[in-house]
């Protein structure tokens, strides 16, 4: 009887190893891509983000503004196991880390991205932390006031005054500006902004699946809604809508970059993932600055998510390690 249970578990347990091998060979040779971003997709899917964003869409602004999220966020010294400073610039919460307090230090403006509605989450910190301690840079990053309550036109009030202070000890060269998603638009807009006002602009702009246009009509956007696990474009165009102060400036460069011309703008350089609402808009707007005649360049990763660098994945490490490399070599 024993024995029987024995060999019976034995089963189980070789049964399980070969469906597991098969999987992960699935995924490797098949899928192309890692098992831990296959994981993380299938987790997105598993907890209902998309489907939340659903019902925020369904319920409109007043969901929107029953949801506003405060102005500051929690400090993420714990977090990253190192010393955070916390200032405030204008009114804006900024924390800033890996400060060596030597004026020849690069430095990473990081806009986080969150639909213009929600403060930064962990994978934020982290996945600029792994690249700040590889490059040497120090870390600056605004806590910025989010829509429904504040528009664009306040953020860039604000993000200006910051990045003066930043020119008080440093240089534009010196800055290197990070943004994903929401920040990553955010970031192309105040480069506009910077050069709308004759402002030096900072050595390049890293953007990870930036969004570039909230009005979200573009109709390839609807291909892409099967494999995108998190995003919805009707409950982004709402956040847009908010962010911009109303449906009249949906249209605006600051807060729709795919509309400006980026003539003058410090060198771009994106990455983004096929498994992305965001992809088809994202392509379009690389055309845009071909035609413009743009210094940029554009890294799409096959079967990837939204903000895929910012995951604990192999993928993103890649991506973290050579965004470091640039920086230390600027």
């Amino acid at each position: 009887m024993m024995k029987n249970k024995k060999k019976w578990c034995l089963c189980i347990l070789l049964t399980l190893i070969f469906i597991l091998a098969v999987l992960v060979g699935y995924i490797k040779f098949i899928e192309y891509r890692s098992l831990s971003s296959w994981v993380i997709e299938k987790a997105f899917w598993f907890m209902g983000t998309k489907k939340l964003s659903v019902q925020i869409a369904e319920a409109g602004l007043t969901e929107l503004q029953r949801l506003q999220k405060p102005d500051k966020t929690d400090n993420p010294s714990e977090l990253l196991g190192m010393p955070v400073t916390e200032t405030e610039i204008d009114g804006m919460q900024v924390f800033i880390w890996n400060d060596f307090y030597n004026q020849n230090q690069k430095i990473i403006l990081y806009i986080h991205g969150g639909s213009y509605i929600n403060h930064a989450v962990n994978q934020h910190y982290t996945a600029v932390t792994t690249i700040a301690k590889a490059a040497g840079a120090k870390v600056i990053f605004p806590v910025y006031p989010l829509a429904p309550k504040t528009t664009y036109k306040t953020v860039y009030r604000q993000l200006n005054e910051l990045y003066k202070e930043i020119l008080k000890t440093s240089s534009a060269e010196k800055i290197t500006v990070i943004g994903d998603s929401a920040g990553g638009g955010l970031a192309l807009g105040f480069a506009l902004y910077l050069r709308d006002t004759q402002q030096a602009q900072p050595a390049r702009l890293v953007l990870f699946s930036p969004w570039v246009d909230v009005t979200m009509t573009n109709p390839e956007i609807k291909n892409y809604e099967s494999t995108d696990p998190m995003l919805y474009g009707p409950y982004l165009a709402l956040a847009g809508e908010a962010w911009a102060g109303g449906k009249e400036n949906i249209k605006e460069p600051y807060v729709s970059p795919a509309y400006g011309n980026f003539n003058g703008i410090a060198p771009i350089i994106t990455f983004t993932g096929t498994h992305d609402i965001l992809y088809p808009d994202i392509l379009k707007f690389h055309s845009l600055l071909k035609a413009q005649g743009v210094e940029h360049s554009v890294v799409i990763a096959e079967k990837m998510n939204h903000a895929y660098a910012l995951y604990p994945i192999p993928e993103a490490k890649q991506v973290q390690y050579d965004i470091a490399a640039l920086i230390k070599a600027q």
